[in-house]
């Protein structure tokens, strides 16, 4: 079933617009997230599990060396309570990741398919679903 509101669309909204700030926080901390990737594309040479084992060793070593340099850069030039706000700024950022990336797709489902009505009803979304469901198996 794809995902989209139902009922009254403007709670979806809201809860976007609230989350999404959160999420994209998270692009404070992508310089590790960023070497970790280059670091797999150059030493992995071999199939899936070895880039996932590679990813998970050079991302630990490479959160640990930015995890050492935040805290110093803030302990030694910020106060302490904006170390607090982002310490649970970051926390809850990976909490409501998930969340977010399902109200993204609603939101966009909403405006590219369900655009002629304030309230997408049950009924469009089985029809969207059985017209996914019709060009998927015309595809297999």
């Amino acid at each position: 079933m794809p995902l989209a509101p139902v009922g009254m669309v403007w709670p979806y909204y809201a809860a976007l617009t609230v989350l999404l700030p959160l999420v994209l926080m998270g692009a404070l901390n992508a310089v590790p997230y960023i070497a970790m990737e280059g670091l797999v594309e150059k030493l992995s040479d071999g199939p899936k599990n070895v880039r996932s084992l590679w990813r998970a060793l050079t991302g630990i070593l490479l959160l640990a060396i930015w995890g050492v340099f935040i805290v110093s850069r803030v302990l030694a030039f910020i106060d302490w309570r904006l170390v607090s706000v982002y310490s649970l700024g970051c926390v809850l950022q990976i909490k409501t990741r998930y969340r977010t990336k399902k109200l993204l797709i609603m939101v966009a489902n909403h405006i590219t398919r369900f655009t002629e009505s304030r309230v997408v009803s049950r009924r469009a979304l089985i029809d969207l679903h059985q017209e996914l469901t019709t060009y998927v198996r015309s595809k297999l």
